[in-house]
């Protein structure tokens, strides 16, 4: 995979988790060991960034 479609994947991996999480009410936590990969941070970061905000 591209760094590209990495990042992609992960988004959604990220933001499916995120809202289905949110729309059940329910935390989560993730348990990620791509930060060991030769990218770096890159998928831990994209799936922290997809975190869906509470309602209002």
């Amino acid at each position: 995979m591209t760094t590209a479609e990495t990042a992609a994947v992960h988004a959604e991996i990220g933001k499916t988790i995120a809202q289905r999480a949110q729309k059940k009410n329910r935390e989560f936590i993730i348990i990620s060991r791509s930060g060991s990969t030769l990218r770096g941070p890159l998928e831990t970061q994209t799936l922290l960034d997809q975190k869906v905000s509470p309602p209002p």
